[in-house]
């Protein structure tokens, strides 16, 4: 059977660095591989007993394996550049001013040497192993121009010949160096959201015997089981999902849900693990541990949609593979036709050199996974999780929104619209008998019956309550009168209220419409996308709902194999969205060109769909997530075209002699700090 192995890798710096890790993996026997530069995780299935030559062989294309129990970070392997960074500017600074005050040729040569090792160090390994791979990286060219510069300088020396170039080599290590430093912090903010989320994980948890006794032991969050009692205290984050059993406490869940205030739980309530007991004391059960809780899955969303290419990118890292290749052609002929049009070997030289370091790769691979880390991580902390790539790379392309109405556009909670007394009866009287039967039950209509009349009811005894499922509630009072409360009659749209056989009242109920939902529906319009509403529920209900919030076409008293089909023919009109929560729309979620399905829906529902959204802000995170996807593309499309355009111009000029360098090395580095920089935009563009 095969095995799953996660690898924690330091020093990627591209997609090239994750395509010759790839290709090193899969020479080994990996499939299924993913290999994520940004996070610095390789991901693959393998049939061995023991990883190690899979080890071995990503540590030979010049990258280190991190040990498992390794918190280092994107951020903090910018640190390993800031050692060799201060030596390489202080080595390069004096070579600089030799330029203007020349010294003698030998020191340069010593300073010079220190940078080239330092070159060497940093770049030597990881570009020849991406060589043996088959993928040439920056490093490569970084490597070229370096030596070119130095060996040149050093044949200079040692025949007499004064022109010296010892600074430029000096001055490309440091100003990429500088580059890569800076990308580092960069690219660690493209991550912001999921170490958020990973640093809410709690790690301890103080598990208790039973109710009765508050004495216990402090256990790792791992050892958790379901069904333990843990004891959460003020301050505590919850280790587990699970309910609370006794007392309260208020819990702040902002980065979870979104929602900034904090929230007062106590008994029967669920908890999320993460979200933090800011105030109170309380025993909860745990239901869910471990990988299964709500924020783990969270972090395994954001982490796999991350690994998954979009069409876009599979473009650009077909063009990065061949770049170093074609540069590196380009170079070599720049260098014959200049000695051959009669300019010296010197300038020949330098103005290829200046080919080879203009020219980034780095940019183009770097154009499509920097924008859609940041634009995973920002919906990830609005409340809208992407499972994959393709979710976000189509959700702006969409012709038709297709809605499913109870739970989606309404509320899961139900509000009394009207009470209708008959045969004159007393509305008070009916208040109180609703009131007291309804107590006995604990479904979610007897909840907000309950809740409703809390503050008008007058307490009245009632004997031999009970429920009835799928009917109502039934009770009798002391004078021997007996009421049923439910779907009495088919001619009663509400429910109904019987005393001793006869109809007495009816209790008109219905869902409260999602706040925004009008308003969103009105942009998708506005936009000529479609929305449809499908539902199992009678016409005259979804065409209630409907006109409340201006969908004009509703197909109503659907069954699941009904909203199939539905689904299936809009599909073939255009990209088609369906947006439920229920089990029955589990296969229209899978059916539709993308699902999206509510955070707290049912576990079909979540698994059918490709886009999970927090359901208090369902619409508000609906117009978020379009606009998410949208911004994505076009900065993708920026990034590209500054990829592409840069090179297209920065190559020839550097062939025609018009660049040297020491100005190349700097305009590619910040080259590839544009297109990271420009990502990192996306993290305001739907606040």
């Amino acid at each position: 059977m095969a095995k799953t192995e996660n690898i924690k890798i330091s020093g990627m710096t591209c997609a090239n660095c994750s395509l010759s890790v790839s290709n090193a993996i899969k020479k080994q026997g990996g499939a299924n591989i993913s290999v994520d530069f940004i996070s610095g995780e390789a991901n693959f299935e393998h049939n061995e007993s023991n990883p190690i030559n899979f080890i071995k062989a990503i540590e030979n294309t010049g990258y280190k394996v991190l040990e498992s129990s390794s918190e280092e970070t994107t951020g903090e392997q910018s640190n390993h550049y800031t050692k060799s960074l201060i030596i390489s500017t202080l080595a390069s600074i004096p070579l600089l001013l030799a330029m203007f005050f020349p010294y003698n040729g030998y020191f340069q040569l010593i300073l010079c040497l220190v940078v080239v090792i330092l070159a060497t160090k940093h770049f030597g390994k990881t570009g020849l192993g991406s060589i043996k791979n088959g993928v040439a990286n920056m490093d490569v060219m970084v490597l070229l121009g370096c030596y070119s510069a130095f060996f040149l300088s050093l044949y200079h020396l040692i025949i007499g010949n004064p022109s010296l170039y010892f600074e430029t080599g000096a001055v490309i290590v440091t100003l990429v160096l500088f580059g890569k430093y800076v990308e580092k912090n960069s690219l660690a903010k493209t991550q912001d959201a999921i170490k958020a989320f990973s640093k809410l994980l709690p790690q301890k948890a103080f598990k208790i015997k039973n109710l009765n006794e508050k004495e216990g032991t402090n256990i790792d969050v791992k050892d958790i089981k379901p069904g333990d009692f843990l004891w959460v205290k003020d301050g505590e984050k919850i280790p587990a999902d699970g309910a609370i059993i006794e007392g309260e406490g208020l819990l702040d869940e902002a980065l979870l849900t979104g929602e900034n205030e904090t929230i007062l739980k106590g008994k029967g309530q669920k908890v999320i693990t993460g979200s933090i007991n800011t105030e109170g004391n309380f025993v909860m059960v745990a239901n869910k541990v471990g990988v299964n809780t709500y924020l783990s899955s969270i972090i395994e969303l954001a982490k796999k949609a991350r690994t998954q290419k979009p069409e876009i990118q599979l473009m650009a890292d077909k063009i990065s593979a061949i770049f170093v290749p074609i540069v590196v052609v380009i170079s070599i002929i720049t260098l014959v036709v200049w000695h051959f049009m009669g300019a010296p070997f010197e300038v020949a030289a330098i103005n290829a050199i200046s080919v080879l370091v203009i020219s980034c790769p780095c940019a183009m691979g770097l154009a499509t996974p920097t924008a859609i880390a940041v634009a995973l991580g920002t919906g990830a902390k609005s409340g809208i999780f992407f499972k994959s790539s393709k979710g976000l790379e189509a959700l702006h392309k969409a012709k038709y929104f297709l809605f499913d109405k109870t739970g989606t556009i309404t509320q899961t909670e139900l509000t009394v619209e009207n009470l209708i007394t008959y045969r004159n009866e007393n509305e008070q009287e009916i208040i109180n008998v609703i009131y007291g039967i309804e107590q006995s039950s604990l479904h979610p209509i007897a909840k907000a019956l309950l809740s409703h009349y809390k503050s008008s009811k007058k307490l009245k005894p009632f004997i031999n309550t009970k429920e009835i499922k799928g009917f109502g509630v039934v009770g009798d009072d002391l004078e021997g009168n007996h009421y049923r409360i439910g779907n009495l009659q088919t001619e009663f749209n509400g429910i109904a209220i019987e005393k001793n056989n006869v109809i007495i009242g009816e209790i008109i109920m219905s869902s409260m419409i999602r706040n925004n939902a009008k308003k969103v529906i009105s942009s998708l319009e506005s936009q000529n996308i479609e929305t449809i509403l499908i539902s199992g529920d009678n016409i005259e209900n979804c065409q209630k709902v409907a006109d409340e919030v201006g969908i004009k076409k509703v197909f109503s008293s659907q069954k699941p194999e009904e909203k199939i089909k539905l689904v299936d023919e809009y599909n073939q009109k255009g990209l088609t969205i369906f947006i439920g929560d229920g089990i029955n729309d589990g296969p229209a979620l899978t059916k539709a060109s993308l699902g999206i399905s509510l955070a707290k829906a049912t576990d079909v529902a979540i698994n059918s769909a490709d886009i999970i959204i927090e359901e208090k802000q369902l619409f508000t995170n609906l117009d978020k997530a379009l606009k998410l996807s949208s911004n994505t593309f076009s900065i993708i499309k920026q990034n590209l075209f500054w990829a592409f355009f840069y090179n297209a111009i920065a190559i020839p000029l550097a062939a025609l002699g018009y660049l040297n360098p020491m100005i190349a090395a700097g305009a590619m580095s910040l080259s590839s700090l544009f297109v990271v920089t420009n990502s990192l935009r996306l993290r305001k563009s739907i606040k």
